[in-house]
């Protein structure tokens, strides 16, 4: 498991959060209390399969999300209940990945468009870490 603190901007407001990332989920989850502190206000609402098992419609709004360094907008998911997450796709948006044997965020050199093939582990793909 691996958390880090992330900064979360909205509209009226912005929070620096201790998080989890999760590669199993696709984008940025937050719960509702933190979305309407910080004015994350809903656009639209997806279906999407939580981690029990269900299937509900949530709303989806967009923040401004920054990590290790770098930030960028995002659209998060809003839930009723439960902490932080990012996913990962919100980490490709950002430029990151995790390599889950080290347990620790990376930037992600495959974004650089460059041809070197590294052998071994994640962290030799990835190759610089970013702390």
């Amino acid at each position: 498991m691996i958390r880090k603190k992330i900064r979360l901007i909205g509209e009226a407001d912005q929070i620096e959060i201790e998080t989890l990332i999760d590669i199993g989920i696709n984008r940025l989850i937050i719960p509702r209390e933190i979305a309407e502190k910080i004015g994350v206000k809903p656009m639209y609402r997806v279906k999407a399969e939580l981690a029990d098992g269900s299937v509900r419609e949530i709303n989806v709004g967009p923040v401004f999300i920054e990590i290790m360094g770098r930030g960028a907008p995002d659209w998060a998911a809003i839930v009723e209940k439960g902490e932080v997450c990012v996913g990962a796709e919100t980490l490709e948006t950002l430029g990151l990945a995790v390599d889950p044997y080290e347990k620790i965020c990376l930037e992600n050199i495959r974004r650089r468009n460059q041809p070197e093939i590294y052998k071994g582990s994640l962290s030799y793909i990835y190759r610089k870490k970013i702390r």
